[in-house]
C-alpha cells in the first residue's frame, strides 16, 4: 500500500498506533477497511521502523554495509578477490551503531528496552535488507537467514555465483580498458617529461656558460677596482709629499 498517510502511521509513538490507525480508517470511510487491517508493530519492529524514519543515515549505513558484506561473500565463493573480514567488520560496526540508536529510541519513547526486545532488534538488524516488507513498515521482528542471508534476497547461491562471475568479467574488462588508456596517457606524459628534461638541461648548460662569463667579468672588475684603489692611494701620497715639499720652500 503506497500511501504517505500510512507511512506517517508507522512513525507515531507505539502506544498511539491503534488510535491513529482507526482514525485514519474512519476518515477513509468505505475505503478504510484495508487501513483497519494493518497490524500494530511489535516493539522491536517499531524500533527498527523508527531507525528508518528518524535516523535514516544510520539505517542506510547499515543496509549499505550489509549489501557490501553479501557481495564480498559472493565474490569470495566465486573465486574473486574480496576482503570479507573488512566487509564484516564494517557491517558489525554499522549494526552496533544502529543498536545503540534503536535502544535510545525505545527508551526515549517511554518503552522498556528489555534484553529480549534488544535481542529481537539485533536479529532484525542482522536480517536487513529484506524484500519481505517495505522499509519502515515492519510489524514483527525479522530472523537472520544464515548463509542465505549473504545472498541478495531471492537469489540462489548458484545464481549469485554466476552473476558474480559475470560481474567480475565485466569489471575486469573495464579495468583493462582503463589500464590501456592509462598506459597511453602515461607514455605521452613520459615523452613530454623527457622533452622538458632535455630543454631544462640545455637551459642549465646555457646558464652555466653565462655564469662562467659573469664570474670572469666580476673577477676583472674586482681587479680593476684594486688597481684604481692603488692608483688613488699613490696619488694621495704624492699630494701629501708635494705639500710637504712646498712648505719647506
Amino acid at each position: 500500500m503506497q500511501d504517505d498517510e500510512i507511512d506517517r502511521l508507522y512513525q507515531v509513538p507505539l502506544g498511539e498506533f491503534t488510535a491513529a490507525r482507526n482514525a485514519l480508517a474512519k476518515a477513509r470511510g468505505a475505503a478504510g477497511a484495508e487501513v483497519k487491517s494493518l497490524e500494530k508493530p511489535l516493539l522491536p519492529a517499531w524500533a527498527v521502523n523508527q531507525l528508518y524514519w528518524r535516523e535514516r543515515e544510520t539505517y542506510d549505513r547499515l543496509v549499505t554495509a550489509a549489501i557490501a558484506m553479501r557481495e564480498a561473500h559472493v565474490h569470495a565463493i566465486s573465486g574473486r578477490k574480496a576482503d570479507v573480514a573488512a566487509a564484516e567488520a564494517t557491517r558489525h560496526e554499522a549494526r552496533r551503531a544502529a543498536m545503540v540508536t534503536a535502544k535510545h529510541l525505545i527508551e526515549s519513547s517511554g518503552e522498556k528496552a528489555t534484553p529480549a526486545t534488544l535481542e529481537a532488534v539485533s536479529e532484525t538488524l542482522q536480517a536487513l535488507p529484506s524484500n519481505d516488507v517495505m522499509p519502515g513498515r515492519l510489524t514483527r521482528p525479522l530472523k537472520p537467514l544464515g548463509f542465505a542471508a549473504l545472498m541478495a534476497p531471492g537469489v540462489s547461491p548458484r545464481s549469485a555465483v554466476r552473476r558474480a562471475q559475470a560481474a567480475a568479467r565485466k569489471d575486469a574488462q573495464k579495468i583493462l580498458r582503463a589500464a590501456e588508456a592509462a598506459e597511453v596517457k602515461a607514455e605521452a606524459a613520459l615523452a613530454d617529461a623527457k622533452k622538458a628534461a632535455l630543454q631544462a638541461e640545455r637551459e642549465l648548460a646555457r646558464v652555466r656558460d653565462k655564469l662562467v662569463f659573469l664570474e670572469k667579468q666580476r673577477d676583472d672588475a674586482e681587479a680593476n677596482v684594486r688597481r684604481h684603489t692603488r692608483a688613488l692611494q699613490d696619488a694621495a701620497n704624492a699630494r701629501v709629499q708635494a705639500a710637504q715639499d712646498l712648505a719647506k720652500l
